[in-house]
């Protein structure tokens, strides 16, 4: 079995988790496929292909908030992003599905997020040395990033019959609030199945995701990866100054304007970084006295984008928690 934990609240998302699917039942034909949603308005076209869904209306997040940020010298900036911690949420996700599981008589499953890079499904061993597991062996994890202390939670197997009942039914949210704030969901991960099952289990490497949420790198498949890296929608963070803004860095070349389409209609921003900075960055203010909860590039220095490129999700959520300053 392969279950897909997914919160697929945008096109680009859904469309994800279709290739995905796509991927899996083309490289492993024999394999059946569970889709865990905890978003409710996909459409069933989606996720056809698969032989299970469940769609959970529970999306819980603890009371801890986490943030990250990144220095883009050449823009003189310094990008924040504060997010709700959804760690529990994904670790339910990962109980119930296996609960679920267990109760058809699947054996062991193995465990991805929608995001998971659809090219990248015959490079990943998990699937292979399942079958190389001890007796004692539960599982199969990958180190989250460099960390030898945080398993990643977007790619893992399980054996479940090897798993009690009772180590599912542990995870609740007041035992993951019961954790300190400092420790990251990837971390709990690591400490909960080494407190159950210390050491038995194999260590591989997790297929990587098609988008970089950290790092603001575009996805892989985008048509502005030919004039830059990243992209990343922020706003000024000076007091009443609030004003939205779209920035973009490591660009192959300079870039002077950029069309985008804002609620239908369409404007030129203009790249406000200046001198030898400019050949490498750009970053512009965003129309004022406009709603922008979808924001699509269409064209650089006059060069379409075919398909436009659209970003989505911008509610008032993602401007509170997205915000730069002047470093």
């Amino acid at each position: 079995m392969i279950c897909i934990l997914s919160y697929c609240n945008t096109t680009r998302k859904k469309t994800q988790l279709f290739d995905l699917i796509q991927s899996i039942k083309e490289n492993y034909p024999g394999q059946k496929i569970l889709v865990y949603s905890h978003f409710q308005n996909i459409e069933p076209e989606y996720y056809s292909g698969a032989d299970y869904y469940i769609f959970d209306h529970t999306n819980p997040k603890s009371p801890k908030k986490f943030c990250d940020w990144l220095i883009i010298p050449h823009q003189g900036k310094k990008f924040y992003r504060w997010g709700s911690d959804w760690g529990f949420a994904v670790l339910q996700m990962m109980k119930r599905a296996s609960l679920f599981i267990k109760s058809i008589s699947e054996e062991g499953c193995l465990f991805l997020n929608y995001d998971s890079d659809p090219t990248k499904l015959r490079e990943n061993d998990m699937l292979k040395l399942s079958g190389n597991l001890d007796n004692n062996q539960i599982g199969i994890f990958a180190p989250w990033g460099k960390s030898q202390s945080q398993f990643n939670m977007t790619c893992f197997y399980l054996d479940l019959p090897k798993i009690e009942t009772s180590f599912f039914k542990e995870i609740t949210l007041d035992w993951y609030n019961s954790f300190s704030g400092s420790i990251i969901p990837e971390e709990i991960f690591k400490l909960m199945i080494d407190k159950k099952y210390p050491g038995e289990y194999i260590m591989s490497f997790a297929i990587s995701s098609t988008f970089s949420e950290v790092s603001r790198q575009l996805p892989i498949d985008s048509p502005l990866n030919k004039f830059f890296g990243n992209l990343l929608l922020t706003r000024n963070n000076g007091g009443s100054d609030r004003r939205k803004c779209l920035a973009a860095w490591n660009t192959t070349k300079k870039i002077n304007q950029m069309e985008v389409a804002i609620s239908a209609e369409k404007f030129l921003l203009q790249n406000e970084v200046g001198g030898e900075n400019g050949n490498l960055s750009f970053f512009s203010h965003l129309p004022e006295g406009h709603s922008v909860d979808s924001i699509s590039v269409l064209a650089i220095d006059g060069e379409k984008i075919n398909p436009p490129h659209l970003i989505e999700g911008l509610d008032d959520n993602y401007w509170d928690s997205n915000y730069h300053e002047t470093i």
